[in-house]
């Protein structure tokens, strides 16, 4: 009898801590891939050699400002965001955050570089993850850090977004300058196979230019979709098991999968 009632006992236990769990692994999904998708710094990258391109077709140094500092302030933008995002993926599994705050931290004094506006917002995201961390959250605290992360996580998907689209005009004067180049190069040369191969670079080179452009569009779209999954998911935060909120999580997380896809194969 006594070990009858023990099993129930264990039985009971187990079937309530089950319950407890609720399924939001469409959460979880979102939260991974947003988390993937705000870690591609392709774009950074590309902003932060500009002037070196620049300089290869004028052949002396171009002042485009301090891109290594600001470089620095666009990473802490994306920590702060797939550092969050991880976080909230973590609390949807029902685990507790196994993010590392530091990196947040660090990030939270480094984003002033590239936009003081943002160093508030990355601050918060900062803070959630702390504490998280440190009171041990689980699941049944997705909706507290979701409610508290939505201004700062709508703030920074906005200022990324404003950050690709500022590299459109770059491209277009890089563009310019690469054809201009080229073209002064053409009509100085007089060797017919010399003025051949020099078309096929010019070509190429701005082919290259231009086929960035699906970078740029990719990492927009994923920013957009990342700030309207989160909305939605602010929105719902009391009734996030429900099957309409899970629907909307997964059309953005179907979305999500095919620009990372784009993403991995872009040209830069």
């Amino acid at each position: 009898m006594r070990i009858g009632a023990t099993l129930r006992g264990v039985l009971a236990a187990s079937l309530l801590a089950l319950a407890a769990c609720t399924d939001l692994s469409a959460v979880r999904d979102f939260s991974r891939l947003a988390a993937g998708t705000a870690d591609y710094r392709g774009l950074v990258e590309r902003y932060a050699t500009y002037g070196d391109r620049l300089a290869f077709y004028r052949e002396r140094p171009v002042e485009v400002g301090n891109r290594a500092e600001l470089r620095e302030g666009l990473i802490a933008l994306h920590t702060a965001l797939t550092g969050y995002m991880a976080a909230l993926g973590d609390l949807a599994d029902d685990a507790t955050v196994s993010v590392s705050t530091a990196p947040l931290a660090e990030a939270a004094q480094k984003a002033g570089l590239f936009d003081a506006a943002m160093r508030p917002r990355v601050q918060a995201l900062g803070d959630i993850v702390a504490r998280a961390v440190t009171a041990r959250w689980r699941q049944h605290e997705l909706g507290r850090m979701i409610e508290a992360g939505n201004a700062p996580v709508q703030d920074i998907t906005a200022r990324l977004i404003r950050f690709a689209e500022g590299l459109a005009a770059e491209d277009a004067e890089e563009r310019q300058i690469a054809a201009f180049t080229y073209d002064l190069t053409i009509r100085r040369a007089s060797d017919p196979a010399g003025i051949r191969a020099l078309r096929e670079w010019r070509m190429q080179r701005l082919a290259e230019i231009d086929a960035r452009a699906a970078a740029r569009d990719g990492f927009i779209a994923a920013m957009r979709r990342i700030g309207e999954g989160h909305q939605t998911l602010h929105d719902n935060r009391d009734r996030l098991s429900a099957e309409e909120t899970l629907r909307q999580i997964r059309a953005v997380n179907s979305q999500l999968r095919t620009i990372g896809r784009l993403l991995r194969t872009a040209v830069l």
